[in-house]
């Protein structure tokens, strides 16, 4: 719409100076914003120019006003990327190259804008950005950022805010789009928080979430209205292999209005009427690709001076004495260049936000409490009790001293009013102040209220520090978003110091644990709890206890409620008509949908605080380090180990609840019990600091190991004292017997002495009786001699029986295998073995001399017996079995004969039986195996 006179002017300036400006910038505008490349820098500034003449040439028709317009176009699009020097040089060539009426006033281009009259405005003569939020206060510097912000939002092109940590680039965004809107009652904003674990597909379904199909593939904002995206912390998302999914979607989005479906491959989405607004941190800005930075307008949002914060902070609280802001940004400038983040406290992130957490403590003082006293008391909760390390202590302590020791009295009059606590109560809108003995008295009554709740609260002492700690927890619940780091090992009570703290600013609780399915339910177990918190529900705390890892659901999930009150597709489109309809039925001024969204995220920020525990060592981990939400957003407390004295009242406590009063010197046992654990426990932290320092090797010894050290002993001691206890009655009870035992032996004295003159007459009456012994003794003694000679006959008698006897055994000895083997052999005939001798007509000699051996033992009559000589010239026995051996053979009962031999006949061998077998017997072929040939 411009006419080709005005185009020729301008383009002749450009040609003529843009190039050599950006040349004189370029090595500056590289040291601070690796990224950024002329083509960004001067298409940016072609596209201001063009934009700001459109809007003048209906007024202003002058070559002064092009001219004007085109040097304040170039500066600001190089001087807003480049550093302090940067900006000097763009002055100095401004002053040399420009035209005497189009020249600025002063010599600070960047302190002026364009007026819609086409002349130089000072900026701070005229705040153009009046906003609903109460925390902004945009400088001559910010407004001159925002004003060619707003020029390239009003032609959709996405815009960067590059900038400090802390510096208000986010607040300036929101102002900078809720301006915007009022030009634009139809444009609604969401803002999307990106962290280290954000996925390309968590963020696709966000943003999928806020748009509808309209016709087609192409989808759009809800109810046909233009949609604002905010995307905060932009280069966030960090990927193993660095190809920035996340980044390369916003890309896809920007430059190709559209994205690939999730669910039906190939299938491709155009997105129309969603346009981009993004932040990014110095430190990170080299993350993102040229391909996705080109799309965006790069500018530099520019960190408040000293003078420019002390006068913020006048503005945001006119009540406080200036004399403490001004000590304030003191302090925190001398907090910010001494005590930098390095490998030992990455913690340690000053920004802004800490100068203006001081004032809204401040703001939280009544009428009559001491203001200097309770300025000392916030900045140390703000800048000390993050610091780790005793060193740093002792700086901070000195520079306090330092910055008090010209003002006026009244400061150092009331500095032993920081012995006393400052928090809200929960029926308060002020700090009260509490001294320590009277929240010792709480914390003792809670404890006892909790634990009839059903709270294992057996083991929390409450002792100095911990009433310290408790202190400072509820300071911070107390605050409007109030939320915290809290820094300690495990085993110190953490998570039971923050139940109290809770329970003292009745707040209710909700504990996120690592157990379950806890990442893939944690949108389940968020939602009703911030729809709660964003209801104007009750103050609710989110107390989160344990390991962290970089894809934890729950961090990420807290980065985004910090930062902006909402989580990205926690609540469908219908939940929020549902949060939104319940919000306008309440309020009595009917409001848009996305100012009552924001109502809504405004009040989760309120009332919804978030307590961290973690130990040292996570705190100062990598993968804490990307959750950088966290650290900016909450208030860091880092808990000391337990002083000596604190172990000593731990010990004493634990000691006093297990031992029985009923012990003697159970005090004094209390006593030395403590001060020699806790003597011991301090010794081994020394040696275990030793240990980490020579080996690099860390160790840790927690308040944890103490108590499993108190409760060993204890149990030992018990047992110890239980079986001496029963020594000590078993003791008792014997000296008790040993005492009627006494008693005892006295009686029975008493009764001897009685009893001797007994004994004396019984002796006389013995001496009559010996003498009578004695006489009769010599007539005994005769019959005893006599009794000997009797006795010595009956011995040799026995000697004799005992010989026969033994000779008689020693035979028997002789015989008895021969009587074994006889009976198994008698076991061994059969009666078909007699009936086979029976059918004998002749039976072979060896077996009649063998019947006749076994007639002459049963006593059955024999044939004479006599000799023949046989036909080889041998003598034989004339055997008798024609005459009784036939008919012994066939009696039937032969071999019972045989077998009662041995048990009833075997009385009827004699001498002449023996006599008679003689000649059988002497016999040489009268034997087993001769019978076996046979």
């Amino acid at each position: 719409g411009l006419s080709r006179d005005v185009l020729n002017e301008v383009e002749e300036l450009f040609y003529a100076h843009a190039e050599d400006m950006w040349q004189e910038c370029v090595e500056l505008v590289n040291k601070k914003l690796p990224g950024v490349t002329p083509r960004h820098v001067l298409c940016k500034c072609a596209t201001d120019i063009c934009n700001i003449l459109k809007e003048l040439q209906r007024t202003v028709d002058s070559a002064e006003c092009y001219e004007r317009v085109f040097w304040n176009c170039l500066s600001s699009s190089i001087g807003h990327i480049s550093p302090a020097a940067g900006k000097t040089l763009v002055n100095r060539y401004v002053q040399a190259h420009a035209s005497p009426v189009a020249l600025p006033p002063g010599e600070d281009i960047f302190a002026v804008f364009i007026n819609q009259a086409g002349k130089w405005c000072p900026l701070s003569s005229e705040n153009m950005f009046s906003t609903s939020l109460n925390n902004f206060v945009p400088t001559a510097a910010g407004q001159n950022a925002l004003l060619f912000a707003l020029t390239s939002i009003k032609t959709r092109r996405p815009v960067l805010f590059v900038g400090e940590r802390g510096c208000g680039k986010s607040t300036a965004i929101t102002c900078l789009i809720q301006q915007y809107q009022e030009l634009n009652p139809q444009l609604s904003r969401r803002r999307l928080v990106l962290g280290s674990s954000t996925s390309s597909r968590g963020l696709q379904h966000s943003i999928e979430n806020e748009l509808t199909k309209k016709m087609g593939r192409t989808y759009g904002p809800r109810s046909g209205e233009e949609l604002y995206l905010f995307v905060d912390d932009l280069s966030a998302p960090i990927d193993p292999v660095h190809d920035h999914p996340t980044s390369e979607l916003i890309r896809q989005l920007i430059e190709w209005n559209g994205l690939w479906s999730l669910t039906r491959t190939g299938e491709w989405k155009s997105v129309a009427q969603v346009f981009w607004t993004a932040a990014v941190n110095y430190s990170i800005l080299g993350r993102l690709p040229n391909r996705l930075l080109r799309h965006f307008a790069v500018l530099e949002y520019p960190l408040l001076t000293e003078d420019e914060l002390c006068h913020t902070a006048r503005i945001l609280a006119p009540l406080i004495p200036e004399q403490l802001i001004q000590m304030t940004v003191s302090l925190w400038s001398a907090c910010s260049n001494f005590l930098i983040p390095n490998v030992g406290r990455t913690h340690l992130q000053w920004s802004l936000r800490d100068v203006f957490r001081v004032v809204q403590g401040l703001l939280m003082a009544p009428s009559g409490m001491p203001i200097y006293a309770l300025w000392e008391h916030e900045c140390y909760r703000v800048f000390a009790d993050c610091l780790n390390d005793s060193e740093s202590l002792q700086w901070y302590q000195s520079t306090v001293r330092d910055l008090t020791e010209g003002v006026e009295g009244s400061l150092q009059e009331q500095n032993h009013e920081t012995k006393m606590h400052y928090f809200k109560s929960p029926e308060g809108s002020h700090y009260s102040m509490m001294s320590g003995d009277q929240l010792t008295y709480q914390l003792t009554k809670a404890k006892g209220l909790l634990t009839e709740m059903g709270n294992d609260f057996s083991e929390v002492v409450v002792f100095n520090e911990v009433v310290n700690h408790v202190a400072r927890i509820c300071r911070v619940l107390s605050l409007k978003g109030g939320s915290m780091l809290f820094v300690g090992y495990a085993g110190m009570g953490r998570r039971s110091m923050v139940l109290l703290a809770a329970h003292l600013c009745d707040q209710q609780c909700h504990e996120v644990t690592s157990r379950g399915s806890y990442q893939r339910d944690i949108d389940d177990f968020l939602r009703p709890v911030v729809k709660a918190a964003g209801l104007e529900g009750p103050q609710t705390v989110l107390i989160k206890d344990g390991a962290i890892n970089q894809r934890d659901q729950f961090l990420q999930a807290a980065c985004t409620l910090l930062d902006s009150g909402e989580v990205p597709g926690l609540f469908s489109y219908e939940d929020r008509l549902n949060i939104m309809q319940e919000l306008r039925a309440n309020s009595d001024n009917p409001t848009s949908s996305t100012d009552l969204w924001v109502e809504f995220t405004n009040a989760v920020q309120s009332n919804l605080h978030l307590v961290l525990c973690v130990s040292p060592c996570v705190l100062l981990s990598e993968e804490f380090s990307r959750f950088q939400g966290l650290t900016s957003g909450c208030i860091v407390n880092w808990c000391f180990p337990w002083s000596q004295a604190s172990l000593v009242a731990i010990v004493k406590e634990l000691i006093s609840e297990s031992l029985s009063q009923d012990i003697a010197d159970a005090p004094l046992i209390e006593d030395t019990v403590a001060h020699a654990a806790a003597a011991i426990h301090h010794n081994m932290v020394s040696l275990y600091d030793e240990y980490s320092k020579k080996y690099k090797r860390t160790q840790y010894l927690t308040p944890r190991t103490i108590k499993c050290f108190v409760q060993v002993f204890l149990s030992t001691f018990v047992k110890k004292y239980e079986k001496m206890s029963k020594y000590a009655s078993k003791g008792k009870t014997g000296l008790l017997r040993l005492n009627e035992t006494s008693r005892d032996v006295s009686r029975i004295m008493a009764m001897v002495a009685s009893k001797d003159e007994k004994l004396r007459e019984a002796q006389q009456q013995q001496a009559l009786l010996r003498a009578e012994m004695y006489e009769s003794s010599a007539g005994a003694e005769r019959k005893k001699a006599q009794a000997n000679e009797e006795k010595d006959n009956f011995a040799l008698e026995a000697e004799k029986v005992a010989a026969a006897r033994r000779e008689a055994v020693s035979d028997l000895n002789v015989a008895q295998p021969a009587l074994e083997n006889a009976k198994k052999v008698l076991d061994a005939i059969t009666p078909q073995d007699i009936k086979q001798i029976k059918s004998l007509s002749n039976p072979p000699s060896i077996v009649r001399k063998i019947f006749d051996a076994v007639c002459l033992l049963l006593h059955i009559p024999v044939a004479e017996t006599r000799a023949e000589i046989d036909n080889r010239g041998r003598n034989l026995l004339v055997d008798s079995w024609t005459l009784s051996g036939r008919s012994l053979a066939s009696r039937l009962d032969f071999m019972q004969l045989i077998h009662d031999f041995n048990t009833i006949k075997k009385d009827w061998l004699n001498q002449e039986t023996l006599e008679l077998m003689l000649p059988y017997l002497s016999m040489e072929d009268f034997n087993f195996e001769r019978v076996k040939k046979a």
